[in-house]
């Protein structure tokens, strides 16, 4: 498991991507099994406007009771934004 997300660092690393961007898969054990969540990491620099550089996050998960979720966070200013969205009305109940 260590060894697949230092992997996907250096790949980004290689990518020379500026701003900074992290990709991650993290394994997780469950009752139903072995599920996955996937992380977008990045930083955004807004050019010729200081103090407007930010973090954008995507957590991405696939629950057996709630179908794929996906959850972005956005952090600008001091202030953060949350979003959830569920593809299955189901989890869009819960």
């Amino acid at each position: 498991m260590i060894k697949q997300v230092v992997t996907q660092q250096l790949q980004t690393l290689e990518a020379g991507t500026d701003p900074p961007r992290w990709v991650l898969e993290l394994p997780f054990k469950t009752p139903n099994g072995l599920l996955t969540l996937g992380a977008d990491i990045q930083r955004e620099t807004r050019a010729g406007q200081t103090g407007e550089d930010g973090w954008n996050m995507r957590i991405r998960l696939n629950l057996p009771r709630l179908g794929p979720l996906s959850i972005n966070l956005n952090l600008r200013a001091d202030r953060l934004h949350a979003a959830l969205q569920a593809e299955n009305r189901a989890a869009v109940d819960i």
